[in-house]
């Protein structure tokens, strides 16, 4: 599997090249939180290439290095997906009043999950942690489906890109399920993995890459 991983890396930063440029040429205002996201994806690929190269060797610490950068990466993900949530929904009132709701329950229960599964071994604390923000980021993801499927008008980007993370999550959820199975299905699960996250990072250049279309809700 050693050998795939500067494919892997390879293949990641240029999608994510790809979507940052195309964002930034087009609606970056309006997704700012996903642009985050992917400096995000950027900054952390990068650093994991130099932890590879320098500090390999040392387990303990590129243990705690590799989760660090997981929980980052889930917590990003996880706010993309609170945003493009509120980026559904009219201005109003009740979305003022939403928007701090909901980024009250998004902190309680990260900081919430990350006490309650204190435990000695890093592994299975991040592993915990990072299986409930991904679970919580997959039912608002749904919920972010069922708005803009009840909305008055079709915001077709935003169905786009809210179906590259509907793919992403699920090929995630298979993935994960085969790396945990056993170690003879460990490789297929990591590549379903990785298809999925690329596949997600395509449809988003895919989106932002042409113009937007509204069209009224049948």
């Amino acid at each position: 599997m050693k050998s795939f991983q500067w494919t892997f890396w390879i293949i990641g930063l240029t999608f994510q090249f790809l979507v940052t440029q195309a964002l930034l040429s087009g609606p970056f205002r309006q997704f700012t939180v996903l642009f985050a996201y992917l400096l995000c994806l950027t900054v952390t690929t990068i650093t994991d290439i130099l932890m590879r190269l320098d500090i390999a060797k040392l387990g303990s610490v590129y243990v705690r290095y590799y989760w660090a950068g997981d929980l980052l990466r889930e917590s990003a993900l996880y706010a993309v997906v609170i945003s493009l949530v509120l980026h559904a929904m009219p201005d109003s009132r009740r979305r003022a009043t939403l928007l701090r709701v909901l980024v009250a329950l998004s902190m309680l229960f990260w900081v919430g999950s990350i006490l309650i599964y204190q435990d000695p071994n890093v592994s299975r604390w991040m592993n915990r942690v990072v299986r409930n923000l991904s679970f919580c980021s997959a039912v608002a993801t749904l919920i972010l489906w069922f708005v803009l499927i009840a909305s008055e008008k079709r915001d077709t980007r935003l169905l786009v890109i809210t179906g590259g993370l509907g793919l992403q999550m699920t090929g995630e959820a298979i993935g994960q399920s085969l790396i945990q199975i056993s170690k003879s299905t460990q490789v297929v699960g990591i590549l379903t993995l990785m298809f999925a996250h690329f596949l997600c990072l395509y449809i988003w250049w895919r989106a932002f890459s042409t113009a937007p279309e509204s069209s009224p809700a049948s």
